[in-house]
């Protein structure tokens, strides 16, 4: 039973972490609470303060895929080093923490420091029983810089607090800009050659003109795929449609008109068939790959980067593409369906659904010393160290360049030769760990934006994602970003179970449409279905547990 027990111990280490797109469901737990460290008389001092040893902190994360980091990495080592601490890191793919959350919520095993991926529920459920609340620390002074983003942001706040007791148990990732999350880029200089341009775009049938013209140059092949499957296929893909909701698309539309949710299938069923029948035209005439279901991120980058997918329908940002192709790449403005132009909420101002929060265990002995290292990753020195490296060896500040910054200690365009080679061994920023969104606690926008990779005179090349979102934004394609909702237990529960009996129903049919298997005859009784799923108590809930 011993051996058992470690074997499971060691098991968590190596697999747990987590961190989280946008999204905003969340829970607490109601079944009483355990005691919370915090800061005690002799700690009230002064929260960054350097003990003469510094505590190693046990640290796990997920990693995105092609990602590899270590306990030795600069940006982790440099990390500790200005907040008086030790990483002792373990790295897991993102995709390996669900599985075993469950055991490490009945063992509470939990590292001192973890990472949720996916998952922004866990943190407020169990927040009580196993993670250690900010709040006494934010009483006290202790988390300056974090308490500055609650205070410019109130839907952080809102987002992250637990409605049972009202305690904030984990650091948020906080996205520190104004993003509109879907946008589709077409290949401009492909279009040009067939006598098109992107601007001209302003309807579906010009949409599917130039879809056929990408095609023509394409070779025949499909122009475009996509990722992680249906949930976020159907998010970015029915954009124009005004259809999915946030969190992927795995939550309910939140309508800007009667600032409620609703379920965009059934709430507009005559758009949801535009879109299927769209999204099936597409399939027919070999637009979209046959793989846009189950192909992998790296597989649908590379297809980007070598111009085989000159079709995009993912975020305000083409950089996947590559240097050469990401500038041949433009964007199609918000364009008329159905009547009139659909509009897709902006994003909130956190980032816990897909990337988590940071959690700290409460069997860690080491909580204060950790909130101090958090706490430090939200002030300025901390995201230009994780993102751009140390000043003076790494950078330096350059008010001619978009940035303000200029990259001098790693490759960057500012080290490169005129025909873009690099010098004999300088290292990357990758090699030193830098702009790592899992080991960040805020995302400045001259990361979110790319502004980094522009010298003096390359505004238009360094504007370009800020200029597509305010023109996006101008033309009447956005609305607020919607409430956060903080469910409670039992209502966690419910819409988890309603959501997924209804997402499955629809993802079911609306496949078998797209890829021919079933007619387009069968479509009213399709959605006759459902009548047999409780929609509306599912969008209720929503709605009742909205934070307003």
């Amino acid at each position: 039973m011993q051996m058992l027990r470690k074997t499971v111990i060691t098991a968590l280490a190596v697999i747990l972490s987590g961190a989280a797109v946008a999204g905003c469901s969340q829970s607490n737990d109601k079944n009483g609470s355990s005691a919370q460290p915090s800061p005690s008389s002799t700690q009230t001092e002064v929260a960054s303060a350097t003990p003469a040893t510094p505590p190693t902190i046990e640290l796990s994360l997920p990693l995105d895929p092609g990602v590899s980091l270590s306990s030795d990495t600069w940006a982790l080592k440099e990390w500790g080093s200005r907040t008086g601490v030790t990483f002792n890191l373990t790295t897991v793919p993102r995709d390996s923490q669900k599985e075993k959350l469950n055991l490490a919520i009945a063992s509470n095993e939990f590292p001192e420091l973890t990472r949720f991926f996916q998952d922004d529920t866990t943190y407020k459920k169990y927040g009580s029983k196993l993670f250690v609340a900010l709040d006494p620390y934010l009483e006290e002074g202790k988390l300056p810089n974090f308490q500055k983003y609650l205070e410019k942001y109130p839907d952080v706040e809102q987002a992250i607090r637990n409605p049972a007791d009202g305690k904030i148990y984990g650091f948020p990732l906080v996205q520190d800009f104004e993003w509109v999350p879907r946008v589709w880029w077409m290949r401009n200089d492909l279009l040009n050659k067939q006598g098109m341009d992107v601007s001209q775009i302003q309807s579906l049938d010009d949409v599917k003109a130039a879809m056929l013209a990408l095609q023509k140059e394409n070779g025949g092949k499909p122009i475009t795929s996509s990722r992680l499957g249906w949930s976020y296929y159907f998010w970015t893909s029915s954009t124009p449609f005004g259809l999915a909701g946030e969190n992927n698309g795995k939550d309910p539309r939140y309508n800007p008109e009667t600032q409620a949710f609703e379920y965009g299938p059934t709430a507009a069923p005559d758009r949801f068939k535009m879109w299927v029948e769209f999204e099936r035209w597409m399939y027919e005439n070999n637009l979209l790959s046959p793989d846009f279901l189950t192909m992998k991120d790296n597989d649908l980058f590379a297809g980007y980067a070598s111009g085989s997918f000159p079709l995009i329908r993912e975020q305000n940002n083409a950089g996947q593409a590559g240097v050469d192709n990401e500038a041949l790449l433009q964007p199609i403005m918000p364009f008329p369906v159905d009547g009139a132009i659909q509009t897709q909420a902006v994003s909130p101002h956190y980032n816990t659904s897909f990337r988590g929060p940071w959690v700290i265990s409460n069997k860690s002995k080491n909580a204060d010393a950790i909130m101090t290292a958090l706490d430090w990753l939200y002030s300025e020195e901390g995201y230009t160290t994780m993102f751009i490296g140390k000043e003076g060896e790494h950078w330096v500040k350059d008010a001619s360049t978009p940035s303000g910054y200029k990259i001098i200690g790693y490759q960057s365009v500012w080290t490169a030769d005129a025909d873009g080679k690099q010098p004999d061994g300088l290292i990357t920023g990758g090699d030193l760990g830098m702009g790592v969104w899992w080991m960040n606690g805020v995302i400045p926008e001259f990361n979110r934006y790319g502004t980094l990779t522009s010298k003096a005179g390359e505004e238009a090349k360094a504007f370009k994602y800020l200029n597509s979102r305010d023109a996006i934004i101008k033309a009447g394609g956005t609305n607020e970003a919607p409430p956060p909702v903080s469910f409670d237990d039992d209502a966690l529960k419910k819409s988890t179970e309603l959501g997924n009996q209804i997402e499955t129903y629809t993802s079911e049919n609306a496949i078998k449409f797209i890829i021919g298997q079933k007619p387009m005859s069968d479509w009213d009784s399709f959605m006759a279905g459902y009548k047999n799923f409780k929609i509306d108590e599912w969008v209720g809930l929503y709605n009742e547990f909205a934070v307003k």
